[in-house]
This record gives C-alpha cells, sequence and structure tokens, in this order.
C-alpha cells in the first residue's frame, strides 16, 4: 500500500492513524497537522473544544494571549481547557509552571459561570415538577393565623433593582414613543385620543437643535426652487451651465424627471444633466473631469479645439447631443454617437476647459467598419 499523502499525515509521528486516533488537527498558522490525543496527550474535553478552534496554533507556533509574542524556553503555559497559550511572567506571580492542570483565565471564567447557572437551576424548582405533585406541600410554606385558624399562603417578597435615573428617563421616553406610534381612532374628542406630546419631550436637546436646522434649510431651498421653477410649463425653460443661464428653446427626450422640470443644470465638463443645485453642488466635488475626454488638436491662447470619437466616449457625446437639442429642432441625433467625431470648442480658465461650442462630422473608418461588421 502506498504511503499516505504529506497533506493528511500528523507532523509528529508522520502517520495518518495512531493508537486508533485519526482526527488530524490542522494548525492556523503553519497548516501542519497532528493527532490531538494521541500525539499531543490532549484530554476528550481538550480535544472537542480544539477541533471547535478555527484559529488553534501548534506548540510550535502557538503566540501568548496577552503580549501575542512567541514562547520562549518553557516559559510558555498551555491551558488545559482551550490550549490558548500564555507567558508565566505575563499572568500574576502566583501562576506556577508546574501545575498539570492549569486553566487560562476564560476557561475559569465560563466554568464558573457553568457551575452557578446550574446550581440555580437546582435550587429553583421547574414548573413541571410543582404541577406535577400538587398534594405535597411543604409544612413551611403555609402558617396558620389566629383569628380564622385557615392557612395562607407566605409570599416572597419580588427582587428589586436599582434603577438609575438615565433609566427611568429612557423607559420614559420609550413609552411616549410607543403612544405616539400606536394607531388611534378618531372620536372628535382630544380628551379619548391622549396627550400630544412635543418635540423636546421625544428628543435629546442636541438632537432636536439639528433637526430643526435641517427643518429651516429644507423650508429654504423648497421656497427658492418654488421660486426659480414654477410648475407651469411641463417642460426645460432654463439651463444652468456653470455661471451661465441659458434659454431652452425646444425639448429634449431627457428621462422624465428632466424632461418635466422647468430648469435642469448641467455640468460644465462632463455635461450631466442634473435635477437640483445641492445635486449638482455634490456632483461637481466629485467628478474628475477638467476637459472634455479627446486630443487637444488646435490652441490659440485660452481657445483649444478638442477631438471626441463617439465610439470611445459615447456617453459625454450623449450628453453632448441632448443638450444641443434644446437648441436645435431639426437636430435627430441622440444616442447612435459611435460613427461620429465631435469636435468642442473650449474656453479655458483657473478650474479647466469650458466648453463654449461644436459641430461634428462623419468617421467614415467607424462607418465603412461598423457597415462590414
Amino acid at each position: 500500500m502506498p504511503p499516505p499523502s504529506s497533506s493528511r499525515v500528523c507532523a509528529s509521528c508522520d502517520l495518518a492513524k495512531k493508537n486508533g486516533d485519526n482526527k488530524l488537527k490542522e494548525c492556523f498558522s503553519c497548516s501542519r497537522q497532528y493527532h490531538l490525543r494521541a500525539c499531543l496527550n490532549a484530554s476528550e474535553s481538550r480535544a472537542a473544544v480544539v477541533e471547535d478552534r478555527p484559529d488553534w496554533a501548534c506548540p510550535d507556533c502557538v503566540l501568548c494571549e496577552l503580549c501575542r509574542k512567541a514562547g520562549k524556553d518553557n516559559s510558555m503555559l498551555l491551558c488545559d481547557g482551550c490550549d490558548r497559550g500564555y507567558h508565566s511572567y505575563c499572568m500574576s506571580d502566583s501562576t506556577s509552571i508546574d501545575d498539570p492542570r492549569w486553566l487560562c483565565p476564560l476557561c475559569v471564567r465560563s466554568r464558573t459561570a457553568r457551575k452557578r447557572k446550574h446550581s440555580e437551576s437546582m435550587q429553583s424548582p421547574s414548573k413541571s415538577s410543582l404541577s406535577a405533585s400538587p398534594t405535597k406541600r411543604s409544612p413551611l410554606k403555609t402558617v396558620e393565623t389566629k383569628t380564622t385558624g385557615t392557612p395562607s399562603p407566605i409570599k416572597k417578597s419580588p427582587s428589586k433593582t436599582v434603577e438609575t435615573k438615565a433609566m427611568i428617563e429612557r423607559r420614559a421616553l420609550n413609552k411616549r414613543l410607543a403612544e405616539q406610534r400606536s394607531p388611534r381612532r378618531s372620536t372628535g374628542s382630544a380628551e379619548e385620543e391622549g396627550p400630544a406630546y412635543e418635540l423636546h419631550e421625544l428628543a435629546l436637546p442636541d438632537d432636536l437643535a439639528l433637526f430643526q436646522e435641517a427643518q429651516k434649510r429644507l423650508a429654504a431651498d423648497n421656497k427658492r426652487e418654488a421660486v426659480m421653477s414654477p410648475k407651469t410649463e411641463k417642460q426645460i425653460c432654463w439651463v444652468q451651465i456653470g455661471d451661465k443661464e441659458l434659454r431652452a428653446w425646444y425639448p429634449s427626450p431627457y428621462p422624465d424627471a428632466l424632461a418635466h422640470s422647468y430648469r435642469v443644470y448641467v455640468c460644465e465638463f462632463c455635461l450631466k444633466c442634473i435635477l437640483t443645485p445641492t445635486l449638482l453642488r455634490r456632483h461637481t466635488a466629485k467628478c474628475p473631469w477638467r476637459h472634455p475626454p479627446g486630443n487637444e488638436i488646435y490652441r490659440d491662447g485660452n481657445i483649444s479645439f478638442w477631438e471626441v470619437d463617439g465610439k470611445l466616449s459615447k456617453v459625454y457625446c450623449q450628453n453632448l447631443c441632448l443638450l444641443a437639442k434644446l437648441f436645435l429642432d431639426h437636430k435627430t441625433l441622440y444616442f447612435d454617437v459611435e460613427p461620429f467625431l465631435f469636435y468642442i470648442m473650449t474656453e479655458t480658465s483657473a478650474t479647466g476647459c469650458h466648453m463654449v461650442g461644436y459641430f461634428s462630422k462623419v468617421n467614415w473608418e467607424n462607418r465603412h467598419q461598423q457597415f462590414f461588421d
């Protein structure tokens, strides 16, 4: 029989199975595998815990859980419960390296919690045991009164938890919020509908001030938009590009949200059409373009011409055609821009190259290639 592959062989004994132990645990750091029970002498409880640990490290790779450094000489303590490592000098002075069954603080804490939970469950009888034997009663559970002579059960006073001021305020706030959210039937009487709480009773002062400031800004923006964009016409009437405002002459096939707006805003570099000035400010802060996406073929002072291929910069050319349709009634080219070359005239300033005008012509190389394809 051929020997087993090296990937399934214990690094300590070079065997796949030893003394009936065929389970191998892989080291998280060096990927070597070991027999936990046969080679590392791990107990059943320790092996069960280690098998569930994805970050287990072999004795050669184990690090101290406190200082995250490797062991020096024989100063590394291995927990008998979870196989984690600790330096003896990182622990307290009372920790002895010769303890045969030393447990780390994590295992000590978890075992103490389990013992406490077990003792509490043993002290408090279950409901099923009480219902199973209703006739058996302890003589301490009842006392006889001197007046009537009838037994009365002893009531155990419930344990009271100490509540802080913050807990009381939080509970009162949750109660008021629940009353606000719960549906009520409108009967016409203000007394039956319950009390109406103010905002300062439902929110903290800092949150309330921030909310009121946001409300003021929103109201101011809505008022300014209402003045600048009346709802009398359902098409684009004004276009703002940079610091210039242009009167649109004809409709353009923009999406419905833009085509039915009274005023739109266009980025002067990528020509993207935007609905509100707030969105334009956010877009301008992130837009990486400062000139048309093409080759500069002519320059005279601050005037430049850029050659843009519709096949390479399709989105930019489509935005350019949609913008031009607002001023040209006979223009029919909007989306099929790949066979054309666009020549954009720009004026250069400190912020970038601003578009002044453009013209286009057919790129016969792309046209012939598209025809033969």
